[in-house]
Parts: C-alpha cells; sequence; structure tokens
C-alpha cells in the first residue's frame, strides 16, 4: 500500500488536520446551498456533525495471480457521505441512458447472452486499471449533466442545478487516512463515495459511444459492469490489436486483457465455458465478490426457458448463493 501511495501524480501528503478543515468547509458549503430551498432544508440531518476521515485498506485480490492488494476507502461517517448516498440513487437509474452496455448484475448478463450469437465468435474480458483514480472529475461531471437530462425533476433530492452543485462537492472530497498519515487524491473519484461507481460508470458510457463502441469489430458485443468489459467478436479479430486503440482514446484509461482459455473465460463473479455439448455454461466462482443482488438473493428457485431449453437455475442455500449455473444454447462448442 505505501508503494501505491507514493505516487506523487496521484496521491499528496498532507498535515495532519487538513481533512477536518476539509469537513468543516464542506458542511458550511453544502448548507448554503441546501437552506435555498424547502426540498433542500430537508437534506441538513444528512450533514455529519462529527464527521470522520475516510480510511484506507488493502482488499488482497485472492482470484489475482500474485494476490494483489485492491486499495478500499470506507467513507461511513464521512463528511460527504450520508449526503452522496441520496445523490447517487437517481443516477443509477440513468445507468444506460448514454450508453446500452451497462451491466447492473449478474442476472442482467445472463439475460443479455441469451440474445447473443456465438457461431464463429471469440470471448475476452478487458478490465481497466485503477478506474476511480483515474477518471477525469470533469468528464465524469459532464457525463453526469448528460445523464440529468432524463431524470425527471420529481425524482431528485433537490432541484437540478443545486443537485449538480452538490454532486460536485461530494466528488471532490478526496481527503483520506492511511495508518497515522493524511493523503489528498490530486484527480479522479474518491474511492469510498457512493457517488463514485455510478459517476465512473456514466463516463464510461460517454467515452462508449463517442470511441470504444466505434472501435471493436462489427458483428461484436460488449458488455461492461464498472471496470470490467467483456466482449464477443468475430474470431478473425486480434484481442491485442482491439486493446491498443482502446488504451490509445484516454491515457489515464487503460485496459488489460485475458483471453478465453480452453474455452474458458472468468468475468465478474463468474466463468463462462464452452462445453462440447453446444452450451455456453458459466458457473459462480464463489472466490469472487458477489455481483449484483437483484433475483439472485430471492429466496425461491429461478428457472428461465428459451425454446424448452432451461437456461438459468439457482436455488438460495444461505444469504449468499455460493454457487449459480448458466446455459445458453449456442452454434457449435468448442
Amino acid at each position: 500500500m505505501e508503494e501505491l501511495l507514493s505516487d506523487t501524480r496521484t496521491y499528496n501528503k498532507q498535515r495532519d488536520g487538513t481533512a477536518k478543515k476539509e469537513a468543516e468547509y464542506f458542511n458550511k458549503s453544502t448548507r448554503n446551498i441546501l437552506k435555498r430551498t424547502e426540498k433542500g432544508k430537508k437534506l441538513f440531518h444528512l450533514l455529519e456533525e462529527n464527521p470522520k476521515v475516510p480510511s484506507m485498506k488493502g482488499l488482497p485480490k485472492i482470484h489475482k495471480p500474485e494476490i494483489p492488494l485492491r486499495p478500499i476507502t470506507s467513507g461511513i461517517g464521512s463528511a460527504p457521505h450520508k449526503l452522496a448516498k441520496i445523490l447517487a440513487k437517481p443516477l443509477s437509474s440513468a445507468l444506460g441512458s448514454i450508453s446500452s452496455t451497462n451491466l447492473r448484475n449478474s442476472a442482467d448478463l445472463i439475460e443479455k447472452l441469451d440474445d447473443v450469437d456465438f457461431s464463429e465468435k471469440r470471448l475476452v474480458s478487458y478490465d481497466i486499471t485503477s478506474l476511480f483514480t483515474n477518471v477525469s472529475v470533469t468528464g465524469a461531471i459532464s457525463a453526469i449533466k448528460e445523464s440529468l437530462k432524463t431524470i425527471d425533476d420529481d425524482k431528485l433530492p433537490v432541484c437540478k442545478r443545486d443537485y449538480m452543485q452538490l454532486v460536485e462537492k461530494c466528488i471532490r472530497f478526496r481527503s483520506f487516512r492511511f495508518k497515522d498519515q493524511e493523503y489528498h487524491l490530486l484527480d479522479g473519484l474518491p474511492m469510498g463515495s457512493p457517488l463514485s461507481a455510478v459517476a465512473a460508470s456514466l463516463y464510461l458510457e460517454m467515452l462508449e459511444r463517442d470511441h470504444y463502441l466505434k472501435i471493436i469489430p462489427k458483428d461484436a458485443h460488449w458488455f461492461r459492469y464498472v471496470d470490467d468489459c467483456l466482449l464477443i467478436f468475430p474470431a478473425e479479430n486480434n484481442t491485442s490489436d482491439i486493446m491498443s486503440k482502446l488504451n490509445e482514446v484516454v491515457d489515464n484509461i487503460q485496459f488489460t486483457m485475458e483471453n478465453e482459455s480452453l474455452g474458458r473465460l472468468p468475468f465478474l463473479d463468474t466463468e463462462i465455458h464452452r462445453s462440447s455439448s453446444e452450451l455456453l455454461e458459466t458457473s459462480r466462482d464463489p472466490r469472487r465478490p458477489y455481483v449484483g443482488s437483484q433475483g439472485l438473493r430471492r429466496n425461491k428457485e429461478i428457472v428461465k426457458y428459451r425454446g424448452g431449453q432451461e437456461m438459468f437455475k439457482h436455488k438460495r442455500r444461505r444469504r449468499c448463493p455460493r454457487y449459480a449455473t448458466l446455459a445458453v444454447t449456442i452454434p457449435g462448442g468448442s
């Protein structure tokens, strides 16, 4: 973690107490925005009287080689956290408004795979390196403004003008603590903020619409869950060439890739694999973080059909299922 935080292009050490001053300024300026309207005054209770400094820790990526650490920041109790959580809700409903590639969860992936023709196709997954800290804040704000056009005023906690000002204040609050040292994120979205995932997703939707979907081959399918992308494409195309072109779009947004191997490809909390019975199947990898909750955590059996073929069947064993399977009929297997 110390090596990660030593990157002076991304993080800056700051004096002890600087984060407290930033929190005090955040509360004061936010209160001035909220008091403009009656709807805003009803949100005063979301401001923390004694806010905590967001804290960072390293979470092992046990499904990755060499088990690297993923930096995780907890913003619970920090000055913007409760307000950011309320502001993120209407934006979540706008996901997919700029680009239709967004995945809500694993169940959504299952639904969309059903419409894909896999004949003469290959699979590859692309992962974006350190997405949150590399997202342009200016670009994220532009994407949020664009998505806001699809949201009715009555779905927002305050008017659109005040809403955008509050969103910007939340995502520009970037102080945190690791051990006994305070740091400031120089650019990018604050890890641990409820707004960061949806803001990053909307920013990527804008890049997809303007650039990425023009790069991928014709007759290809691109699906994305935050920073994890799945590409199903005609077999004659070169995956490295595609990734090289993707990496040329924005210097800070860089992709790594994992090709389908022996008919198998890990993606999200599943492993997609082709079988000799001409089925594309996915099975959940219990080592991976659980993705999504809609449908999969219901306390009942879920069965969906496609032309008489059982697609997905799952019974809840515990609160979070350890194993689920999917089968989609495709022309040809490997």
